[in-house]
């Protein structure tokens, strides 16, 4: 509506066109028209206002519902990470008390080992010492013999070897494992002339 001003003198014309009340303000039927624009537009609003309310609601669901998964996800990894974390500390422990043992058991070893180098060495000496001793014997049969003396006949003369003097052994690995051990004892063979 164009306003009118105030200076200007109202004619009958002009409370016809603009419907004028008897004061020469907005008549009735104006503002009749004026409150049913603004009760279709506080309708059209509340309704929208309803829709946007509802809209908001819903949305407002939907972020919780998802706010609610996501922290059902957040707890759930936090668990799991810290289920992982104990496991790992778990077997970070037991790696840590097997290397303590297995540097324990190497210090036992090197002191084993020790051990039996030495005992290597004293074998290796007494055989040393047995083979010499073995080599000095049969050297001294050699001289003995080269000298004229008869060892065959001295050995005869023995009480061992009576009668049975051929003894032989054997002793046999089987598949199983097991070792097959066998002697023999032959009797000395007599010398049959013809006499006759």
């Amino acid at each position: 509506m164009e306003k009118i001003k105030k200076n200007k003198k109202v004619t009958q014309r002009d409370i016809l066109k603009y419907n004028l009340c008897e004061h020469h303000e907005v008549g009735y039927v104006q503002l009749q028209k004026l409150c049913k624009r603004q009760e279709k537009t506080i309708e059209r609003l509340s309704k929208q206002i309803e829709r946007s309310g509802n809209q908001i609601e819903e949305w407002q669901n939907w972020v919780s519902k998802i706010s609610e998964k996501l922290i059902a996800k957040v707890n759930n990894h936090n668990k799991e990470m810290e289920a992982q974390k104990n496991l790992y500390e778990k077997e970070l422990n037991e790696l840590g008390d097997l290397y303590d043992k297995a540097v324990e058991h190497n210090r036992e070893c090197v002191k084993q080992n020790h051990k039996c180098l030495e005992t290597n060495r004293d074998i290796l000496r007494e055989h040393n010492e047995i083979t010499r001793a073995y080599n000095g014997l049969h050297h001294m049969g050699k001289f003995a013999e080269e000298l004229g003396i008869d060892i065959k006949k001295h050995n005869a003369m023995l009480p061992e070897s009576g009668e049975y003097n051929e003894f032989t052994q054997k002793h046999q690995l089987l598949e199983s494992g097991k070792v097959n051990h066998t002697w023999t004892i032959k009797k000395k063979k007599k010398d049959v002339s013809n006499d006759s």
